[in-house]
């Protein structure tokens, strides 16, 4: 498997893109109620970046993390 991490700046915005290859994640996975700690600790650093989060799993996994700058 392949895990690409990407981080650019446009317009005082933040943009983390993490993708992976592999099988995807689950269609009715929900971050907020999710026991995984993973997925904890991703809701946590959103919260604490008052960023915003949206999830993509078509042939893999793309999780894109937005969050304003200064």
């Amino acid at each position: 498997g392949t895990i690409e991490i990407n981080l650019k700046e446009e317009e005082g915005l933040m943009t983390l893109l993490v993708h992976d290859d592999g099988v995807g994640l689950p269609a009715d996975l929900d971050i907020e109620t999710s026991s995984s700690l993973g997925m904890s600790l991703i809701e946590t650093l959103i919260e604490q970046l008052e960023g915003t989060i949206k999830m993509q799993s078509d042939q893999g996994t793309d999780i894109y993390i937005e969050f304003p700058i200064e």
